[in-house]
C-alpha cells in the first residue's frame, strides 16, 4: 500500500489502471473496489487526459458508442509501414482492454445484472490514442513495432499516460531488454506506463534452486503432455544473477525418463546482460516423441561458492511443464522495466451471470492474487509487480470483428437476459 501511495503523489501520474490481460466479466464491480466511483463523484473522470493504449487492435467500424467519439488511431504493427486501419480479426483483446480503461458505459446505462451499474472504464471521460501493435496473422507484436509505437505515443501524440498489456519472457528477466529500456525512456520523458505483469504464475514453466559450491541440483523433472508428432522441442534457458563482469560457470545436462544422459544437446554460448545477469540457452536437437513423455534436467555449479539459478522453458510451449514449478520470477518483459508500473491481478468477484442466464464462478475466492498472475521479484531482486488491481472477471466492450457468434462468455447489457450488443 505504501508503494501505491507513493505512486499517487507523483505529479505526472494522472490515473492508475489495471494493465493485466483481461478476460471474463466484471468492470462494474472493479471500479468500486479501487474506489474509482468515488473519484468520479469528485469530478476526476479522466477529462482532459489523453491515454495511449498499445494493443492488438480496436473495433472502431462502425464506431461503438461506448468508445470516445473521436479517436486518434494508427497501425504500427508493420512498422515502418503505418496506416489508419487498427481492426484486428484474430483477437478482441485490444478492444476489451480499451473498454476497461475508458469505456463510456452508454450501452449498459440501465444494467441491473451482475451487481448493477453500467460497465464503465476507470477513466470514462479520457481521450484516446490507440496504436495497434498486434499483427494480422497471430496478433503478436514485434519489438520494432512496440518501440516505435512507444516513441510515437510520447513524441508524436503527446499522451499523458500509456497502458500496454503485451509481453513475453526475454532471456535475462532483469529489466535490461530493448523494450524495457524504452519503457524507462518513456518515464524519463514524464510519461508513466502501466504494464501487465503477465499470465505465467500458473504456467509451470519456471523452476528455481540454489546450488552448493561445486555442487549440483537434484534431478529436475519435466512433464510433457499431449504432444503431436514433430511439434514440440525442449528448449531451456538457464539464468542466474552474479553481478556485472562476473561470469560464474553453471552447466546443464538432460536425461530421459530412465535417467540416461542425452547426447543430442546443443548449448549456446553464455551471455551477460548489462545488469550482470547470465543466460545459457540449451536444447535437444530432435523433437520430443508424440503423446506423453518425461525428461530430467540437472544443473551443475563449477565454482567454489553458492549460486541461485533459474530454469525457464524458452519456447512458450504449455505442453512442457516442471513437476515442481516456482511461480515467482515469472514477470514478463517489458514489465520488468525499472521505471514501468507493473500491475498484477487480484480477484474481486466469485461468480457472474452470462446473457443466457448461466451462472459461472472463478473458484478462486475474492481479494486474492489470481493464480495466473505473474509473480516477482526480478532476477536481480528488484520488487515486481509494483501494484495489483482487479484483473479477473472483467466486463468490457466486445470486439465485433472477432466475437460475432453469441456464446456463454457474452454478458447482457441491461440484466434482462435478452441479448443486446455490448
Amino acid at each position: 500500500m505504501s508503494k501505491l501511495i507513493d505512486v499517487l503523489t507523483l505529479d505526472f501520474v494522472k490515473k492508475v489502471d489495471d494493465a493485466e490481460q483481461l478476460s471474463l466479466p466484471q468492470n462494474n464491480e472493479s471500479e468500486k473496489v479501487i474506489r474509482a466511483d468515488q473519484l468520479w463523484f469528485q469530478g476526476f473522470t479522466g477529462e482532459g487526459i489523453t491515454v495511449g493504449i498499445l494493443d492488438s487492435g480496436l473495433d472502431t467500424d462502425p464506431l461503438n458508442p461506448d468508445l470516445p467519439s473521436k479517436i486518434i488511431k494508427k497501425d504500427y504493427s508493420n512498422y515502418p509501414i503505418i496506416d489508419d486501419d487498427v481492426e484486428n480479426h484474430i483477437t478482441g483483446h485490444g478492444t476489451h482492454v480499451t473498454g476497461s480503461v475508458l469505456g463510456r458505459g452508454i450501452l449498459s446505462v440501465d444494467n441491473t445484472g451482475n451487481g448493477g451499474n453500467s460497465y464503465k472504464g476507470v477513466a470514462p471521460s479520457a481521450d484516446l490514442v490507440f496504436l495497434k501493435i498486434g499483427n494480422d496473422y497471430t496478433a503478436g507484436a514485434s519489438t520494432n513495432a512496440i518501440v516505435n509505437a512507444l516513441d510515437a505515443a510520447v513524441n508524436t501524440y503527446n499522451v499523458d499516460v500509456i497502458s500496454m498489456s503485451y509481453g513475453s519472457w526475454d532471456i535475462y528477466h532483469d529489466g535490461s531488454s530493448v523494450l524495457e529500456q524504452k519503457v524507462d525512456w518513456c518515464y524519463s520523458q514524464g510519461v508513466p506506463i502501466f504494464l501487465a505483469a503477465g499470465n505465467e504464475g500458473a504456467s509451470a514453466r519456471h523452476y528455481s534452486g540454489t546450488l552448493f559450491p561445486n555442487g549440483s541440483s537434484e534431478y529436475i523433472k519435466l512433464n510433457i503432455n499431449d504432444v503431436q508428432p514433430n511439434s514440440t522441442y525442449l528448449v531451456m534457458n538457464l539464468v542466474w544473477f552474479d553481478g556485472l563482469g562476473v561470469h560464474n560457470n553453471l552447466s546443464i545436462k538432460y536425461s530421459d525418463d530412465s535417467f540416461h544422459e542425452l547426447t543430442n544437446i546443443y548449448i549456446y554460448s553464455q551471455t551477460e546482460s548489462t545488469k550482470g545477469t547470465e543466460s545459457k540457452i540449451s536444447l535437444i536437437t530432435t523433437a520430443v516423441p508424440s503423446g506423453n513423455s518425461i525428461y530430467y534436467l540437472k544443473v551443475f555449479n563449477n565454482k567454489s561458492y553458492a549460486q541461485k539459478f533459474h530454469l525457464y522453458e524458452h519456447n512458450r510451449d504449455p505442453k512442457v511443464q516442471f513437476e515442481n514449478p516456482d511461480p515467482n520470477y515469472t514477470v514478463v518483459s517489458p514489465a520488468n522495466a525499472t521505471y514501468g508500473f507493473t500491475v498484477g491481478a487480484f480477484t474481486t468477484r466469485e461468480d457472474w451471470t452470462y446473457y443466457n442466464g448461466t451462472v459461472s464462478s472463478n473458484n478462486e475466492g475474492i481479494n486474492k492474487i489470481a493464480n495466473y498472475s505473474s509473480r516477482g521479484p526480478r532476477i536481480d531482486g528488484l520488487q515486481k509487480p509494483d501494484i495489483v488491481a482487479p484483473g479477473s472477471s472483467i466486463i468490457s466492450i466486445r470486439d465485433r470483428d472477432v466475437l460475432n457468434s453469441p456464446d456463454i462468455f457474452w454478458i447482457d447489457n441491461d440484466g434482462n437476459m435478452i441479448f443486446q450488443e455490448l
